[in-house]
This record gives C-alpha cells, structure tokens and sequence, in this order.
C-alpha cells in the first residue's frame, strides 16, 4: 500500500519495556498462564521484528520507560515541551489520543531524528 502510494518507510520503531528477560515465549506461557496478555504483548512485538528485518526496514527499539528522557537528549528540548508539542497532533487525529498513541509518535519521531543524525 505504501509503495503503491509512492512512499517507502525510512525507519520503525519498537517500544519495548524491561521484559528482555523472557527468552523462551513457549516455555514463559507454559509456567505463567495468568500472564497472557505479557506473552501476547512479546510475540506480537517479536512479529513486527522479524516483518521489519524480512521488508529490509531499518527499526530501533527503545526503551518505554526511559523514552521521554532519550527524546529529550535527541531533540535537544524539554520533557514539558515534548509534553506540550505531544498534545498537538490529537487535535488533528481527533480522539482518542491517549498515551499509547503519544508514544508511538514520540517513538517514531526519535527513531527518524536518531537514523538522520545518527545516535545521541
């Protein structure tokens, strides 16, 4: 669709969180059945992995809970203003525009600031 469009992506970026130690998926559901929505959550992400590397698009992966440190370090601003600036594209998307969707944005918008110019 994007070629179609005459488009090509320049970079993704994939949030993850601290859960890297969660090696073997099969072997984590088995013994943690209560965690499900965990183990979901880490083979989707490990999908998008190996979409990413068999479309040849370059991809980052950044760490949610330190994300709005990083950004702020790349794009040489502010936590409040990345907070301030985060707010303006839910007025465009309309609503719902909660958190998971400002990361995203905020991820996307470190990955292409990062692989322009190189890392922090």
């Amino acid at each position: 669709m994007l070629a179609a469009a005459g488009c090509k992506p320049a970079v993704a970026a994939l949030l993850v969180n601290r859960a890297g130690w969660v090696t073997d998926l099969l072997e984590y559901s088995a013994s943690w059945p209560e965690h499900v929505p965990v183990a979901e959550g880490l083979a989707v992400r490990e999908a998008f992995r190996f979409a990413l590397k068999e479309c040849r698009v370059a991809f980052v992966e950044l760490d949610e809970k330190s994300l709005l440190e990083l950004a702020a370090s790349t794009l040489d601003s502010s936590p409040p203003a990345i907070a301030e600036r985060l707010k303006k594209p839910g007025a465009t998307v309309g609503k719902p525009w909660r958190k998971e969707q400002k990361l995203a944005c905020l991820s996307a918008w470190v990955a292409l600031k990062t692989q322009r110019d190189g890392p922090a």
